[in-house]
């Protein structure tokens, strides 16, 4: 399989961003070296891939408006064919939360007609393969606690800080 991948230069850091046909299939967060966001990428995929540059110019744009701080919409598509219709259902429903919005577990639950997997919700964000394509670090708990984030709860904080929505949550 070959994805096109592009590494951008944010105010943040260097983000690797990976897809096919495009749709994007991954997204590192910012790193301090363009080799190191690469090998990050490389790493994370899996499996071998020949990748190919592409300039995934829309998307480029939006991580770079994005990191500095401005609201940015990604309308992109997702690669994801083994990702299953519940993690599909729970990552549609999280993009619909808006830039500086905030969410829990329980709504994203309800919102797919599954009110009592909210714990299932947490682990389909914590299989993301495109935090801030697909927000996950707006979920938080239903006591206002920021719950889990597979990069890190720090990255969680920075995202939330960036997008200055810390406001009623627990630290």
């Amino acid at each position: 399989m070959r994805l096109l991948y592009n590494i951008i230069e944010t105010d943040m850091g260097w983000v690797a961003i990976a897809g096919i046909d495009g749709a994007l299939a991954r997204l590192m967060l910012p790193c301090n070296s363009k080799s190191t966001a690469v090998q990050r990428l490389t790493d994370a995929a899996g499996f071998d891939l020949a990748f190919t540059r592409d300039d995934f110019s829309g998307e480029a744009g939006n991580l770079e408006s994005y990191f500095a701080g401005s609201p940015a919409a990604f309308t992109c598509n997702l690669f994801a064919p083994d990702a299953g219709p519940f993690n599909l259902a729970v990552w549609n429903a999280a993009r619909e939360i808006p830039y500086g919005g905030l969410s829990t577990y329980a709504a994203l639950a309800d919102k797919i007609d599954n009110p009592r997997a909210a714990r299932a919700v947490g682990g389909a964000l914590g299989r993301n393969p495109v935090p801030v394509v697909v927000p996950c670090h707006r979920v938080l708990r239903s006591d206002g606690g920021l719950g889990g984030f597979s990069s890190g709860l720090h990255w969680k904080k920075m995202l939330l800080n960036l997008e200055k929505s810390l406001g009623g949550v627990r630290l």
